[in-house]
């Protein structure tokens, strides 16, 4: 992905645009993008100084430098270096080196140093001729490593993936984020909500006329973590285009002087909504603990959207079925999301809220499951550091009997 530094834009009126590459632009991007992809394609093999070493030597105005050095980080973030196999550069290094001050003590007057002799004594030892033994010499530094796997995207994607990870590359200094979305299909919304979980990010969301509105917080709102959850705040765009259109808001921090700027996009989505659902890793090692367990009880991903009119929706996580009676729970892990959060869900609750549903929060949250009292159809369960499948179960069997 683009750092922030490589990405091009404007600053108007309190506002950042990013240049658009279009028609004659484009054109020149993807130029540029053919001839870097060819070098990356000669270069398999070659140590990684050569191939920056020519790619930096690609013909370019002053004005395309960044673009140039941004679609070189995408190609550069897809490929593999390796060391060369076989005897160790360090240990080369001291043998080499050992060899050397010896020769040098004994180095008669007026006597040149023979390098090639030391290359080729040092040779003998590891069963190399003395190029190779030159070669490795300092083959563990990270510029001497050797292509040996990469990506080859044809010039047209490797530009697309240009302007996406622009946009993705802005949002690493957002301080929060709204986005009007309008989900292709029902699955669609699940799918991109089930994401949101998956990356941890800190959310609020509302059903709003044929779509719904996403509130989120951004990295530099918060005082730790910001790269990891910037990241992870990036990695949504991809899955916002999948669900559907879409008009994104960010109010940001931008440059060294982290000037107050507002950033827009509105976007189509993607042609292709395919996708899967993915659950966090809490969640999946939750389904498979309880599917060893001799229960009443089973434990299903859900496919549900509990919309609140005026208040918002509830993505649950799992959905829990009583197999004697066919009877449903619905489970939400909040993890360890903010306390507000798990506030925002009692206040659902008590406003209504008619969904039988265990809301399971960590206990770092500092949250009593004293606040869901036992005459409503929800109940809190704090766990410390995981959760317990026999809780839940004791849970669940309450929750059933209300």
């Amino acid at each position: 992905m683009l750092t922030a530094d490589l990405v091009r834009v404007q600053r108007r009126s309190g506002h950042l645009h990013i240049i658009k590459l279009e028609g004659a632009k484009a054109r020149r991007a993807e130029a540029l993008a053919t001839e870097l992809i060819g070098i990356l394609a000669r270069s398999r093999g070659a140590p990684r100084t050569q191939l920056l070493e020519q790619w930096k030597a690609v013909d370019h105005k002053a004005s395309e430098k960044r673009l140039l050095e941004g679609l070189q980080k995408l190609l550069l973030d897809d490929c593999e270096f390796e060391t060369l196999e076989g005897a160790e550069p360090a240990e080369v290094r001291s043998l080499v080196f050992s060899l050397a001050t010896t020769r040098r003590r004994a180095l008669p007057d007026g006597e040149q140093f023979d390098r090639e002799a030391v290359l080729r004594e040092a040779g003998q030892v590891f069963g190399l001729p003395a190029a190779e033994v030159d070669r490795r010499l300092y083959a563990d530094l990270k510029g001497a490593q050797r292509l040996s796997r990469f990506a080859q995207p044809s010039p047209e994607q490797l530009v697309a993936d240009y302007k996406r990870s622009s946009c993705q590359a802005v949002l690493l200094k957002a301080t929060a984020v709204e986005v009007d979305l309008f989900p292709r299909h029902p699955a669609a919304a699940r799918r991109l909500f089930h994401r949101l979980k998956f990356l941890r990010l800190l959310y609020e969301l509302r059903p709003e006329g044929a779509g719904y509105h996403l509130s989120i917080d951004g990295p530099l709102s918060l005082f730790s973590s910001v790269t990891k959850y910037g990241l992870q705040l990036a990695q949504l765009l991809p899955a916002l285009e999948r669900c559907g259109p879409f008009e994104l808001r960010a109010s940001l921090l931008w440059g060294k002087d982290k000037a107050p700027l507002s950033f827009s996009l509105t976007s189509p989505g993607c042609a292709d909504g395919a996708g899967r659902d993915e659950a966090a890793p809490e969640v999946n090692k939750l389904l498979q603990q309880f599917g060893k367990r001799n229960s009443d009880w089973s434990l299903a991903p859900s496919q549900a959207l509990l919309d609140l009119p005026g208040l918002g929706t509830c993505v649950p996580d799992l959905l829990a079925t009583h197999e004697p009676t066919g009877e449903h729970v619905h489970i939400e892990l909040l993890g360890f999301w903010s306390r507000a959060a798990v506030w925002r869900r009692v206040e659902w609750v008590e406003a209504g809220m008619e969904e039988k549903i265990l809301f399971c929060c960590s206990q770092r949250l500092r949250v009593s499951e004293a606040v869901l009292g036992e005459g409503l159809p929800a109940a809190l369960y704090v766990f410390k550091g995981v959760l317990s499948p026999a809780q839940i179960e004791k849970r669940l069997e309450a929750l059933r009997l209300r």
